[in-house]
């Protein structure tokens, strides 16, 4: 104890770890070098002895010797477990302020004492380790090669050049017995299976009986299935594509006045709608050249409308003065078109001419308007009217003369002038003056104008007349003094 105790007084040093023993000391196991068998020693006889006493197995501490000072303690505050025990054997009292140790005492174990604790365990443990494997070896060499060792299954740990410490501490003694010769091995003989013997071939069993080998089948028949099957394959696909993939034939015809697709080959008659509406009619030739040209719609069912159509064209007149045709377009109810003879023209105005005049008069017209200058207006302002329709545009008809007796036309012309004025009176767009009419006389201008002769009454000025006159095979017919001298101007001289 004193020993002990004069050990802790000394300076604390690391334990120092415990010296391995040589590999040479300790025998390696290797299992692919069988042990060589060491004879036996024949025992030598040995002479008997008195019994030897043994000596008292005294026991050492299993913890290390502890360092002399442990965080600072002093020797005297040191309580150790043997002296207790040596007090308490001679029958003395446990000091009572030492029988609990100091508060600074540390609690724990210091880490050399650790690692000494940690390498004894392990130590423990490899041996454990070593002996299971060991046995397992044993255990599988005895159940492949029974009565003998098995060769070495792990030349890796002689190759691998594996330390010492890698092998098992204490490795299995080799078997007394030698290990046998391969040439003592006798070779392992499969166990027979029984088989069935094979049945023997029948005879036939009598008479001339013979087996055919059936001849293979030919390729004849699978040619004609193949065959159907691609005429088959082909007529549904041509059926598929006739019912819902084919694009028929079509062209484009007119029909309703509309451009229209028809199933058939055929060449197309249209493009659009307008390529079916009728061919424009021939435009007839003016009587009166070198004038510009209005034309007037007039749908079946609507000649009602013309008038006031023709009334809206000829006040939208604002050119200077001068002459434009009228030409009326009739429409029927198939579209239709064409433009409207005398006659027609005659029953649209809703103005008169007489059978007996009419019958000297062929088809060829020129219905016009004339837009006056400023002495219409003037002479408006004379007789103090300022209404539009004292100076406003006039209308005149242009109608060519069969090859008839002139004179015999100027006759029937004077008879008319009793009702011309009430038979033409749509044809002029003024009010006319109530009160008793003038007559008809005979205008001095002809000869200047190259006329046969002009004849003329005033309703009851200038601005609104009624005059005719004939020139060349030409019946005209005009509204206002003006608007026969304007046309006579455009009419060229024989």
């Amino acid at each position: 104890m004193d020993d002990f105790n004069s050990s802790l007084s000394k300076k604390s040093m690391p334990p120092v770890p415990p010296k391995l023993p040589v590999s040479s000391d300790f025998p390696r196991s290797d299992s692919s070098v069988p042990p060589t068998p060491t004879p036996t020693p024949t025992p030598t006889p040995i002479a008997p002895q008195s019994p030897v006493t043994p000596k008292p197995i005294v026991s050492q501490p299993l913890l290390p010797k502890m360092p002399s000072k442990i965080s600072g303690l002093g020797l005297s505050q040191l309580r150790t477990m043997r002296k207790d025990i040596e007090t308490l054997k001679k029958g003395g009292p446990l000091p009572g302020k030492m029988s609990m140790p100091p508060k600074n005492l540390p609690i724990g174990i210091s880490k050399e004492v650790k690692k000494e604790a940690t390498k004894e365990v392990l130590g423990k443990m490899m041996k454990e380790v070593d002996k299971l494997r060991q046995d397992y070896k044993m255990k599988e060499r005895q159940d492949t090669f029974p009565g003998s060792e098995k060769p070495n299954l792990f030349p890796h740990e002689k190759e691998s050049g594996k330390k010492v410490d890698d092998q098992p501490l204490f490795p299995k003694p080799a078997p007394s017995e030698p290990r046998p010769s391969i040439e003592s091995l006798q070779p392992i003989v499969p166990a027979k299976i029984n088989s069935t013997p094979a049945p023997a071939p029948i005879a036939p069993a009598s008479g001339d009986l013979t087996l055919e080998t059936p001849a293979p089948k030919s390729k004849k028949g699978l040619w004609i299935v193949s065959i159907i099957v691609v005429v088959l394959a082909m007529a549904g696909g041509f059926i598929y594509w006739w019912k819902f993939m084919r694009q028929p034939a079509t062209h484009l015809e007119c029909g309703n006045f509309q451009c229209v697709q028809v199933d058939g080959e055929g060449e197309n008659k249209c493009q659009i709608d307008n390529d079916c509406l009728p061919p424009e009619p021939e435009m007839p030739v003016s009587l009166l050249p070198g004038i510009e040209t209005e034309t007037i719609e007039v749908l079946a069912g609507r000649e009602s409308d013309f008038r006031d159509n023709l009334i809206r064209t000829v006040g939208e007149q604002t050119l200077p003065e001068g002459i434009k045709r009228i030409l009326i377009k009739k429409v029927a109810d198939n579209k239709e078109k064409k433009y409207a003879s005398l006659s027609e023209m005659i029953s649209l105005m809703e103005i008169n001419i007489p059978l007996s005049l009419r019958s000297n008069l062929e088809e060829d017209y020129t219905l016009f308007v004339y837009t006056p200058g400023t002495e219409e207006r003037t002479v408006c302002q004379a007789v103090s009217r300022a209404d539009v329709n004292c100076y406003g545009p006039r209308l005149g008809l242009a109608v060519k003369l069969s090859e008839t007796n002139k004179q015999a036309v100027v006759q029937e012309l004077v008879k008319w002038e009793t009702t011309i004025t009430q038979d033409l009176e749509n044809l002029i767009l003024a009010d006319i003056a109530d009160g008793e009419m003038a007559k008809f006389q005979y205008s001095a201008l002809e000869d200047l104008k190259g006329a046969s002769f002009i004849r003329y009454i005033n309703l009851p000025i200038s601005s609104i007349t009624l005059d005719y006159g004939i020139k060349d095979n030409l019946l005209i017919i005009g509204t206002s003094k003006n608007t026969l001298l304007e046309v006579l101007d455009l009419i060229p001289n024989e």
